[in-house]
C-alpha cells in the first residue's frame, strides 16, 4: 500500500511539473505578444493580438482547471488508501492485543455465514488463546513472587 501510496504521489509531482512547464509556455507568446502590442512592429492588427492573448490566458485556466481536478482525484485517492492503511493497522494491533475485538470478528462472521471466513475465524480464535495465555502467565509471574 505505501508504495502505491508513493506511485500515486509522484504523478501529481510529475503532472505538476508538465502544467508548470506548459503554463510557462504559455506565458511567454503572452509576453510575446503584449511586445508586438506595446512596439507595433507586426503586420497583424493589435485586435487580433489582443484576442490571441485573451485566448491564451483562457488556456491557461483551462490547463490550471484541469490540473486541478486531476490532482485532488488523485489526493482523494491518496487519503482514502492511508485512511485503509491505518485500519488495517489498528485491526492488526488490536487482533493480537484485544479478546474482545477477536469475539467481535469472531460473531462477525458467524453472523454472515461465509465458508469462506473461517480461517480468518480460526485467526481470531487463535489470537484470543494467546492474549489469554499471555496474562495466565503474567498472573503465575506475579503469584510467583
Amino acid at each position: 500500500m505505501d508504495t502505491e501510496i508513493t506511485r500515486l504521489e509522484k504523478i501529481v509531482e510529475e503532472k505538476y511539473e508538465v502544467f508548470t512547464k506548459d503554463k510557462e509556455s504559455i506565458l511567454v507568446k503572452i509576453h510575446e505578444l503584449q511586445k508586438n502590442i506595446e512596439q507595433g512592429k507586426t503586420e497583424t492588427p493589435r485586435i487580433e493580438l489582443y484576442r490571441e492573448q485573451d485566448a491564451l490566458k483562457k488556456d491557461i485556466k483551462t490547463l490550471t482547471k484541469s490540473f486541478m481536478v486531476d490532482r485532488d482525484s488523485i489526493y482523494t485517492k491518496i487519503v482514502r488508501l492511508q485512511e485503509t492503511k491505518k485500519r488495517m493497522e489498528e485491526d492488526a494491533r488490536l487482533s493480537k492485543e484485544s479478546i474482545e475485538h477477536n469475539l467481535n470478528k469472531i460473531q462477525d462472521f458467524v453472523d454472515r455465514g461465509n465458508t469462506n471466513e473461517v480461517f480468518g475465524a480460526m485467526e481470531a480464535i487463535k489470537n484470543s488463546l494467546m492474549i489469554i495465555n499471555d496474562e495466565l502467565k503474567s498472573l503465575k509471574k506475579v503469584d510467583d513472587t
